[in-house]
Protein backbone atom coordinates (compact mmCIF):
# COMPACT_ATOMS: atom_id res chain seq x y z
CA UNK A 1 0.00 0.00 0.00
CA UNK A 2 1.21 3.69 -1.02
CA UNK A 3 0.72 6.61 0.63
CA UNK A 4 -3.01 7.15 0.89
CA UNK A 5 -4.24 9.88 -0.57
CA UNK A 6 -8.15 11.59 0.48
CA UNK A 7 -10.17 14.11 -1.59
CA UNK A 8 -13.72 14.84 -2.25
CA UNK A 9 -15.33 13.02 -4.87
CA UNK A 10 -15.92 13.95 -8.32
CA UNK A 11 -18.13 13.03 -11.55
CA UNK A 12 -15.45 10.99 -13.10
CA UNK A 13 -15.32 8.55 -9.43
CA UNK A 14 -19.29 7.67 -10.05
CA UNK A 15 -19.05 4.19 -12.04
CA UNK A 16 -15.33 3.17 -9.26
CA UNK A 17 -17.66 4.44 -6.46
CA UNK A 18 -20.63 2.15 -7.67
CA UNK A 19 -18.20 -0.93 -8.18
CA UNK A 20 -17.03 -0.04 -4.51
CA UNK A 21 -20.36 0.11 -3.47
CA UNK A 22 -21.20 -3.01 -4.86
CA UNK A 23 -18.14 -5.40 -3.73
CA UNK A 24 -17.86 -3.76 0.05
CA UNK A 25 -21.82 -3.87 0.73
CA UNK A 26 -22.15 -7.56 -0.63
CA UNK A 27 -19.01 -8.54 0.80
CA UNK A 28 -20.35 -7.57 4.01
CA UNK A 29 -24.10 -9.45 4.08
CA UNK A 30 -21.77 -12.35 2.91
CA UNK A 31 -19.48 -12.29 5.59
CA UNK A 32 -23.10 -12.42 7.79
CA UNK A 33 -24.43 -15.42 5.56
CA UNK A 34 -27.14 -12.98 4.30
CA UNK A 35 -26.13 -12.01 0.66
CA UNK A 36 -28.74 -14.61 -0.99
CA UNK A 37 -31.71 -14.05 2.12
CA UNK A 38 -31.80 -10.25 1.73
CA UNK A 39 -30.42 -9.19 -1.87
CA UNK A 40 -32.90 -7.11 -2.74
CA UNK A 41 -32.08 -5.02 0.12
CA UNK A 42 -27.96 -5.03 -0.78
CA UNK A 43 -29.46 -3.91 -4.47
CA UNK A 44 -31.25 -1.06 -2.23
CA UNK A 45 -29.09 -0.08 -0.47
CA UNK A 46 -26.18 0.40 -3.60
CA UNK A 47 -28.92 2.36 -5.23
CA UNK A 48 -29.44 4.77 -2.32
CA UNK A 49 -25.59 4.79 -2.17
CA UNK A 50 -25.57 5.94 -5.97
CA UNK A 51 -28.74 8.77 -5.48
CA UNK A 52 -26.66 9.69 -2.13
CA UNK A 53 -23.21 10.32 -4.42
CA UNK A 54 -25.48 12.06 -7.12
CA UNK A 55 -27.03 14.40 -4.48
CA UNK A 56 -23.48 15.12 -3.28
CA UNK A 57 -21.79 15.92 -6.67
CA UNK A 58 -25.14 18.31 -8.35
CA UNK A 59 -25.51 19.73 -4.43
CA UNK A 60 -21.31 20.29 -4.15
CA UNK A 61 -21.49 18.56 -0.89
CA UNK A 62 -24.70 21.02 1.32
CA UNK A 63 -26.61 17.54 0.63
CA UNK A 64 -24.25 15.12 1.07
CA UNK A 65 -20.69 14.62 1.31
CA UNK A 66 -18.64 12.08 0.22
CA UNK A 67 -14.50 11.55 0.31
CA UNK A 68 -12.66 9.06 -0.94
CA UNK A 69 -9.69 7.39 -0.20
CA UNK A 70 -7.03 6.12 -3.10
CA UNK A 71 -3.89 4.39 -3.68
CA UNK A 72 -2.42 4.67 -6.82
CA UNK A 73 -5.10 6.67 -8.23
CA UNK A 74 -7.58 3.72 -7.30
CA UNK A 75 -10.63 4.22 -4.87
CA UNK A 76 -10.15 1.74 -2.11
CA UNK A 77 -12.34 3.58 0.56
CA UNK A 78 -15.27 5.88 0.89
CA UNK A 79 -17.28 7.75 3.82
CA UNK A 80 -19.71 9.45 3.46
CA UNK A 81 -22.25 12.21 6.02
CA UNK A 82 -25.18 14.11 5.81
CA UNK A 83 -28.61 15.40 7.36
CA UNK A 84 -29.54 12.11 9.78
CA UNK A 85 -32.16 10.10 7.87
CA UNK A 86 -35.85 9.34 9.44
CA UNK A 87 -35.20 6.59 10.78
CA UNK A 88 -32.55 8.22 13.01
CA UNK A 89 -35.05 10.99 13.48
CA UNK A 90 -38.06 8.95 14.81
CA UNK A 91 -35.30 6.97 17.01
CA UNK A 92 -34.77 10.32 19.00
CA UNK A 93 -37.71 12.04 18.66
CA UNK A 94 -36.47 14.19 16.29
CA UNK A 95 -33.90 15.51 18.77
CA UNK A 96 -31.67 14.97 15.96
CA UNK A 97 -32.33 17.23 13.18
CA UNK A 98 -30.69 19.62 13.28
CA UNK A 99 -27.45 17.12 12.97
CA UNK A 100 -25.56 15.80 10.74
CA UNK A 101 -24.55 11.71 10.98
CA UNK A 102 -21.93 9.58 9.48
CA UNK A 103 -23.99 7.45 6.99
CA UNK A 104 -21.53 5.11 5.33
CA UNK A 105 -17.80 4.24 5.99
CA UNK A 106 -16.93 1.70 3.34
CA UNK A 107 -13.58 0.20 2.46
CA UNK A 108 -12.46 -2.24 -0.10
CA UNK A 109 -11.98 -5.48 1.61
CA UNK A 110 -8.21 -6.26 0.45
CA UNK A 111 -7.40 -2.42 2.86
CA UNK A 112 -9.73 -2.89 5.81
CA UNK A 113 -7.77 -2.68 8.81
CA UNK A 114 -5.12 -0.61 7.65
CA UNK A 115 -6.48 2.94 9.28
CA UNK A 116 -7.78 4.04 6.20
CA UNK A 117 -11.26 4.82 7.89
CA UNK A 118 -9.15 6.88 10.31
CA UNK A 119 -7.97 8.99 7.79
CA UNK A 120 -11.25 9.15 6.05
Amino acid sequence: MNSIEIRRTRFEDIEELTQLFNMVIKNAFAKEGLDKKIADQIERQVEEKKEHLKSDLNSNGEKQYFLVALDNHKIVGTMQYGPSSDLIHSCVNGASKDLVELSSLLIHPDYQECGIGNLL
